[in-house]
């Protein structure tokens, strides 16, 4: 018996494994230096790159999880950085203005604007980083109030799941389903030792993004399910390497201005 279900353990595992399409992107173009050079985060810059990515391919944002620690906490894990926001979104469509159909008395913007909305977006998301790790994050809070809903406490069995038909309502319902099937799972790791950071996806139709900030260079790995009609992680590593792009010669110039 055992060795059927080691058999079986196997085939589930191997075909887990052949259903998930990995691209790695070892962007060589700028890193860490450079984004500080531009005054910027270098975490935030890329969580902005990847919303721009994301908007390049599906002109639209899609909700966005980044692991933080809150270890400065009693017990503390993780929180959610919650990257797809309004400021994100504004940004986006600046920087991808040249793509849209251009109708009468449309008038582009200028570097100096695009490079306010960026601006707006980094202080956003510097803000929802911010909140995540000091205890103001929302998604933690939320999903402990599910459990108890469904009858779930801290003194219930391992693994419990409890009662999901006492899931309240609007758990179910729109706009909170949505925001909480990730398009992008992402964590930076970054150590100066590591040249590879897997973080796989979540939702059918997402993206697991792992990446690290090295001085130079940006390796970011991809990764999203084959059968996925939605998803393709070659396609989204050349919209991340167009984005990282895009950034660079709208900020050049910016570090001399200083």
């Amino acid at each position: 018996l055992l060795h059927v279900n080691m058999r079986k353990a196997k085939a589930a595992a191997q075909q887990l494994i052949g259903s998930n399409h990995t691209k790695m992107l070892k962007f060589a173009g700028f890193g860490k230096e450079q984004i500080k050079r531009w005054g910027m985060s270098p975490d935030g810059f890329v969580q902005l790159t990847l919303q721009l990515a994301h908007y390049r391919m599906y002109q639209k944002l899609g909700a966005t999880y980044e692991s933080c620690s809150t270890r400065a906490f009693f017990h503390g894990r993780t929180e959610c950085i919650r990257s797809a926001h309004w400021e994100a979104l504004e940004m986006a469509k600046a920087l991808c203005q040249d793509t849209v159909a251009v109708r009468p008395g449309f008038t582009p913007l200028s570097k100096s604007q695009k490079l306010s909305l960026i601006n707006s977006a980094m202080a956003k998301q510097l803000q929802v980083s911010r909140d995540a790790t000091t205890g103001q994050g929302v998604d933690r809070h939320l999903m402990a109030l599910g459990k108890v809903a469904q009858g779930v406490t801290p003194l219930s069995a391992a693994l419990s799941v409890g009662d999901p038909e006492k899931l309240p309502a609007f758990m179910s319902e729109e706009p909170f389903s949505s925001s909480a099937t990730w398009a992008l799972s992402t964590s930076n790791v970054t150590t100066p030792w590591n040249v590879i950071f897997n973080f796989g996806p979540v939702s059918d139709d997402g993206y697991g993004v792992g990446y690290l900030i090295h001085d130079h260079e940006i390796p970011v790995n991809i990764t999203s399910w084959k059968p996925s009609k939605v998803s393709d992680s070659d396609l989204m590593a050349d919209s991340i390497e167009a984005s990282l792009t895009m950034l660079q010669e709208t900020l050049d110039g910016v570090a001399d201005a200083k």
